[in-house]
């Protein structure tokens, strides 16, 4: 398999670089995390799993799901919201009979206009569909990886966990992983991202190998820049010729079997940034497709402009030993953030943490089996999903 450069990436213009202020002192003020005057609502019933959401400061939002069929296939759905309302009809992301589509993702940009991407479990690949804010597709669905099995190679490819992150004009980074498998044993896993215009046009591509490293990353867009965050962050700038790397300060008391996981990152509108993530006991961390992990405890750091990393803060006030990170949002304008956690027992709880990482307030969110997602939209507003036993439950917070 080929590795490519970086280059073009890294090369890449978008916009001149803008001076960042530094981030106000806002640790004084106290929020309480809230409802909003919409009730929670039910997005989807029935056999329906792994909902992922998107939001734009405009007041839009999106969710998506995969939802079963009888025939023991899957689709990928959507349902757009404006200011809380549903719009429209459910939107039929995937159409092809005896689809097997997985694992959706989906980014919005400023406007409302959207990305979804997917596991397509059929050809062991990952797809990716555009559309309008008003839910009116803007292209057909377009491949972006294909195991190279089916194209009568020797060697196949394990794509999984894909992501897409949307800067506010609509161009939008895809990224996965790929397990590269021989004789049926892993050879290798690595790291892939793309970067696309707004017309879904592939401008630049790259691939790291994360052999033995781990396999937890996150990703967001920062004025018009990629920074990915993993065992290290990683800074792509525009139009700089060299990429940046932060190493994030190691915790304290890592054990050899520990690494860090479910990492989630944003920037607030002054480019300040917040990661968090798990320290993780790993089972075998050599391999993906066997390892399990289990949370130890849930870590906050914060990203200056010029990407000073600081110490973690441990968040203190998680559901229960081994609860689940399972997102994170930020509000721009105050650089408070959202998280989202899921219990050992089924149940939902988010936390509203300031910048410095002191948790403001937590609040239930009732029942769910494991697969939750929030971001944030207009006027402090964030939306949660989650899957529960009878379909998949949004509720729309504020503070």
């Amino acid at each position: 398999m080929s590795i490519s450069l970086l280059s073009r990436l890294r090369s890449f213009r978008s916009a001149p670089p803008r001076a960042c202020p530094a981030r106000p002192q806002v640790e004084a003020l106290e929020g309480r995390l809230a409802p909003s005057a919409s009730p929670p609502f039910v997005v989807a019933h029935g056999h329906v799993t792994d909902p992922a959401n998107a939001s734009a400061p405009n007041g839009r939002s999106v969710v998506v799901w995969e939802a079963g069929t009888s025939s023991g296939h899957s689709q990928i759905r959507a349902q757009l919201y404006a200011h809380g309302q549903p719009v429209g009809h459910v939107i039929a992301v995937t159409t092809a009979p005896g689809n097997k589509a997985t694992a959706p993702a989906v980014a919005m940009d400023a406007r409302g206009d959207f990305v979804v991407v997917w596991r397509a479990d059929e050809i062991s690949g990952i797809e990716g569909r555009r559309f309008s804010a008003t839910g009116k597709p803007l292209s057909p669905s377009f491949r972006i990886a294909r195991d190279d099995s089916f194209d009568g190679g020797d060697s196949s490819d394990s794509y999984y966990l894909p992501t897409v992150a949307m800067e506010p004009d609509g161009r939008f980074f895809v990224h996965y992983f790929d397990a590269y498998v021989i004789a049926l044993q892993v050879e290798g896993t690595y790291d892939i991202t793309h970067l696309y215009s707004a017309r879904g046009k592939l401008l630049a591509s790259s691939s790291e190998d994360l052999t033995g490293n781990g396999y937890g990353l996150a990703l967001a867009p920062k004025g018009y820049d990629l920074v990915k965050a993993g065992p290290v962050l990683e800074h792509f700038p525009a139009p700089g010729p060299h990429s940046t790397s932060l190493t994030i300060p190691s915790p304290a008391g890592l054990a050899p079997n520990q690494s860090l996981d479910n990492l989630y990152l944003a920037f607030d509108a002054r480019g300040n940034g917040t990661l968090v993530c798990q320290v993780v006991n790993n089972s075998n961390p050599n391999d993906p497709t066997s390892n399990t992990t289990t949370p130890v405890r849930t870590l906050a750091f914060t990203i200056g402009p010029r990407g000073a990393v600081s110490a973690p803060v441990v968040l203190q006030a998680s559901v229960s030993p081994g609860a689940v990170l399972s997102g994170l949002a930020v509000d721009p304008p105050t650089g408070r953030y959202v998280v989202v956690e899921g219990s050992q027992t089924g149940h939902a709880t988010a936390l509203l943490v300031s910048p410095g990482g002191r948790v403001q307030s937590t609040l239930d969110l009732g029942a769910t089996t494991g697969h939750l997602a929030v971001s944030a939209g207009q006027g402090h507003t964030f939306l949660v999903t989650a899957a529960t036993a009878g379909g998949i439950r949004g509720q729309f917070l504020q503070f």
